[in-house]
């Protein structure tokens, strides 16, 4: 369980499918969680394991939240982590911190730089793996596996996107040309089964 106290700022999860939210440390409510207090000043109450990460530093104000939030968003550039990503592999360096990482990407290890940081690990899905409060750099095989899987989905997306234009075409202006010959609808079928 992270330590924590009055003014930090962390992210906290609210469950499935609700993006993480960063949040001030207020009080402690009970024996174990605490009130924590969003960019926008309601407050809640959190259970320690609902913190997924404490953000350097102390004595941060609920003026500092958005700040923090805005500044991140806009450092972020996921192509940095293939970098990192690569210069971790020529250090034979098999995991790291958000800190660590934090200093190859941006060269500080300062607020703004940790938050991003973490924001894109969050987000990743290619290079890098969660593992106890580190990060362990996926190998080639995994990365190059990886890349496929997402190339082929997109492809995939695109195709159906695709159809489903000519679909929403045929449908609201009966237009019927090349495209909706018998081997197009074959294609399609196979591409959305």
């Amino acid at each position: 369980a992270p330590d924590l106290r009055k003014g930090l700022l962390v992210e906290v999860s609210r469950g499935v499918g609700n993006e993480p939210q960063l949040c001030l440390t207020d009080r402690k409510d009970g024996k174990r969680n605490w009130i924590v207090v969003n960019q926008y000043g309601r407050s809640s109450s959190v259970v320690p394991s609902q913190v997924n990460y404490v953000l350097p530093g102390d004595n941060y104000t609920q003026a500092d939240i958005a700040a923090t939030d805005e500044q991140a968003v806009s450092q972020m550039d996921p192509e940095m982590l293939e970098l990192a990503w690569s210069s971790m592999g020529a250090e034979n360096r098999e995991s790291v911190q958000v800190p660590e990482l934090a200093m190859t990407i941006f060269g500080a290890e300062d607020l703004v730089a940790c938050y991003s940081t973490h924001c894109m690990l969050r987000k990743d899905t290619v290079f890098f793996k969660s593992a106890n409060g580190r990060y362990k750099r996926r190998s080639q095989e995994e990365v190059a596996n990886l890349k496929r899987q997402l190339d082929s989905a997109h492809d995939k997306a695109a195709d159906v996107l695709h159809v489903s234009e000519i679909l929403r075409r045929v449908l609201s202006e009966g237009e019927v040309g090349s495209e909706t010959s018998k081997g197009f609808w074959e294609q399609a079928d196979e591409l959305v089964v």
